[in-house]
Parts: structure tokens; sequence; C-alpha cells
């Protein structure tokens, strides 16, 4: 990766980057990965764009956030309509 990066003149900040290993367990005898000699760090879940990926591939949690999010919108948004009193056609 670092030589692809190099080749295009992409720049990454190692000590962001983060490394999860996707399988049906968690592995037991972990590789280690570098980037221009940093060591990466190994994780078992991280956040992109508001999406969690987890180890296991499985998007439960982000399910469960996104929507926990748009109730919290949903009820903001409908509180907001009857606080300024609007017809119920505009709400």
């Amino acid at each position: 990766m670092y030589v692809y990066c190099d080749n295009w003149k992409l720049e990454v900040n190692a000590s962001k980057t983060k490394v999860v290993i996707f399988s049906k367990g968690k592995c037991k005898i972990l590789p280690t990965f570098y980037f221009n000699s940093t060591k990466l760090d190994i994780v078992e879940n991280f956040s992109y764009l508001c999406i969690k990926f987890h180890y296991n591939g499985r998007l439960n949690k982000t399910t469960k956030h996104l929507s926990d999010q748009a109730r919290k919108a949903m009820f903001s948004v409908l509180k907001k309509s009857r606080t300024l009193c609007l017809d119920i056609d505009l709400q």
C-alpha cells in the first residue's frame, strides 16, 4: 500500500489508520501490519461515515444506531411542528 500511495502521491496519516480483520470469530494470532515502518493498530470495530464495521461483518449495531437517530429526528420534527401549531396537512 505504501508503494501505491507513493507512486500516486497520496498522503496517509498512519496514526489515524486502523486495521479490521473480518472473520467469523476472533483471531487468536494477530498478524502485524506496517505502513512505511509505522505499526498499525488492529481493532475489533471501526466507524466510517456513521457506519460501524465489526470484525464479524454484521451491521446490527449500525442498523440500530441509524434507526435510533432517525427516530430522534422524527420526534424532534413532530414536536416542533406541534409547537408552531401547524396544520395537519403541513405536518
